[in-house]
């Protein structure tokens, strides 16, 4: 789901001719599955969406065409029967309307409102029960280049009001607009990750998103409850272990805390990672066993809060 919304991210980077209506009105054009108007050269809206096949307009669905991008409402998302999200309204700005330059942009963010799981069950009474019960949660996706400093910043929050706040920002060396491409395969021995920041305040949202993944690891005919036990107790273990220069007592304390509190942690996480020198992309790759994961860790410096609820 979110690797079809952080496509979006990617349009203005395609090769491609994009149009627009030279007399389309500036609040709200066609339904988005009606016919694109013959190409004029500039970005169009229609030309954009349908660069996006996992996103379907229902009847209702609208597009607007945005001063520096586009928006448009009621989506759905749709990667086979259960993998289907529904979203109330979808809008990506930082796009020059009016340009006919072909690449990405300096900056661009998606703002993702509404999504809400909606599985094709056959049954429209279930359907209907699933709807109403769900808590939909807002996605914002970004990033800005700072040519000065050759770095990309990411930034990335996922909020609901029954799931909590996620979010994560990176600053990523070796990778720039012009390397944003869909037709070739992003040169990895060049990016780096010069930092990441990530925060977490809890409700619901490890609970749903979170422990089915981690529970779906048991082995067969084994109890999830034991078996996510022993890998937190592992875990628990790993971090009391690390060398200080890794990370202090305070913050090896905090993520202890919190991989503690699992699968119910309540209160707030800040982790930063900050390595030295630069992480690798390729070293991510080579994370396959145990030793090669402790060999990396002693290039990471971590720092980390918990703030837990009184009481």
């Amino acid at each position: 789901m979110l690797k079809a919304i952080a496509a979006a991210l990617l349009l203005t980077a395609l090769p491609i001719p994009v149009v627009m209506a030279q007399d389309a009105p500036a609040a709200q054009d066609a339904p988005v599955t009606q016919d694109a108007p013959a190409p004029t050269g500039k970005r169009d809206c229609k030309e954009l969406m349908r660069l996006l096949p996992q996103f379907e307009g229902a009847p209702d669905s609208t597009l607007e065409t945005l001063p520096d991008g586009c928006a448009a409402t009621h989506l759905v998302i749709s990667g086979g029967q259960y993998q289907r999200w529904t979203i109330d309204r979808l809008s990506l700005t930082g796009i020059d309307m009016n340009s006919t330059a072909v690449g990405a942009p300096q900056a661009l963010q998606l703002d993702a409102k509404g999504l809400a799981f909606a599985p094709d069950v056959g049954n429209p009474v279930s359907a209907y029960i699933m709807k109403v019960r769900q808590q939909p949660l807002d996605v914002h996706l970004a990033y800005h280049y700072d040519d000065a400093q050759k770095q990309m910043h990411l930034d990335a929050t996922v909020t609901g009001e029954g799931y909590g706040d996620f979010g994560v920002s990176a600053t990523i060396l070796g990778f720039s607009p012009a390397d944003i491409n869909f037709s070739e395969v992003p040169d990895t021995a060049k990016i780096a990750i010069a930092g990441l920041s990530t925060t977490l305040e809890n409700k619901e949202m490890i609970e749903s998103f979170i422990v089915p993944m981690v529970a779906s690891m048991t082995p067969t005919d084994g109890d999830p409850e034991k078996f996510i036990g022993d890998g937190k107790a592992g875990l628990i273990a790993m971090i009391g272990g690390l060398p200080d220069a890794t990370a202090s007592a305070t913050s090896k304390d905090a993520l202890s805390r919190f991989v503690g509190d699992f699968p119910h942690p309540r209160g707030k996480l800040d982790l930063d990672v900050e390595p030295t020198p630069p992480l690798k992309a390729d070293d991510l790759e080579k994370l396959d066993n145990p030793m090669s994961l402790l060999t990396l860790l002693g290039k990471i410096k971590l720092t980390a809060s918990y703030e837990q609820p009184a009481g």
